[in-house]
């Protein structure tokens, strides 16, 4: 059904479709729609032929809060609730005849977001057109007062920059004007140790060995010595079928010889290595190794290689391993950082 209101959608943008059909559909199956992302497109499809009332009735059932995302549409549809509040926005935004309707979703995607250690490229695309969108709906321009000083009219954002821990005056800003103003804060810094290993529904490991099989020892490596990385993950829940992207950023005295292995098919004989799963992509980057894997049917464990070689003589860290759902980034492993010393040839 979500692809039925999709093509809804399309039609009526086009004024192609067959509103005595979409009235139909709006009537009978709005409340069977199982993402907020497919009521509001029903919604902005009954707006485009001025049907204001059941517009305005489907709007308000996609602000509804619903449970967790149905299995069978979790990794078909690419979304998430913070993905789902955005396109809401985005497309009620188009029709701000309700002020107080904008201003809820505004504030559920501030609450989603704020939750949000990682966000998927679904959500950060939607989150830009639902911030264009309220800027859009909002008429562009707030009145606001900073500390004692006189009310200022603009049209953008008031930026405010302070350094922790500097015991300095607290800073009031006031809206002087008849509409919302919404803030964030945020937080940036460097970590002052290495990040830990992190298991958040992956458990992930990274092995390097020489060509014959043999572990390696990154404390001894020399230039131009050849190294194969084994990258072993197991996810905690396998009853789902997921998306999986695997990132491992090289340490810099390290480059890519190969993103493929293949086991005794090639001139060095790599039949010491476990049996590797199937990628649906794999790519060699100057800085990093990256996979996607399509998990399914159950399967829970997963490994991949890669063969590197040392090209620069030095003393470099080894950036962690990161692997996470494509598509609920919170669900994530990492292994912890460590070291290496390349010795010049």
């Amino acid at each position: 059904m979500p692809a039925v209101a999709y093509a809804h959608y399309v039609l009526a943008r086009a004024k192609s479709d067959d509103l005595d059909g979409l009235r139909y559909f709006n009537d009978t199956q709005l409340a069977r729609l199982p993402t907020q992302l497919a009521k509001a497109q029903v919604a902005a499809a009954l707006a485009q032929y001025g049907d204001a009332a059941r517009a305005a009735a489907a709007y308000d059932a996609a602000l509804v809060a619903g449970g967790p995302r149905p299995a069978a549409i979790r990794y078909v549809d690419y979304g998430s609730e913070l993905r789902d509040s955005a396109a809401v926005l985005a497309f009620a935004a188009a029709n701000p005849g309700n002020r107080t309707r904008l201003t809820a979703i505004i504030d559920r995607i501030a609450e989603r977001f704020t939750r949000a250690a990682r966000t998927s490229t679904q959500e950060q695309a939607w989150l830009l057109m639902a911030a264009e969108a309220a800027v859009r709906a909002g008429g562009g321009e707030m009145t606001v007062a900073t500390g004692g000083a006189a009310p200022e009219t603009r049209s953008a954002p008031l930026y405010l920059r302070r350094p922790l821990g500097l015991g300095g005056p607290d800073q009031t800003i006031t809206n002087r004007g008849d509409a919302p103003v919404w803030r964030s804060v945020s937080i940036t810094g460097v970590p002052m140790a290495d990040l830990p290993a992190e298991n958040k529904g992956y458990t992930v490991t990274r092995n390097v060995y020489r060509p014959d099989g043999t572990e390696a020892d990154l404390r001894k490596a020399r230039q131009t010595d050849l190294f194969v990385v084994v990258i072993k993950g197991t996810r905690t829940d396998a009853s789902q079928a997921v998306q999986t992207l695997v990132v491992d950023l090289l340490p810099a005295g390290f480059e890519i010889e190969t993103a493929t292995v293949s086991k005794g098919r090639s001139a060095t004989d790599y039949s010491w290595l476990p049996n590797l799963t199937d990628a649906t992509y794999a790519e060699e980057r100057d800085d990093r190794f990256v996979a996607a894997l399509d998990l399914r049917g159950g399967a829970k464990d997963f490994t991949l290689a890669y063969v590197a070689r040392a090209v620069t003589a030095g003393e470099f860290h080894y950036p962690a391993l990161v692997v996470e759902d494509m598509y609920e980034p919170e669900t994530a492993g990492r292994t912890a950082m460590g070291k290496l010393t390349v010795s010049a040839w």
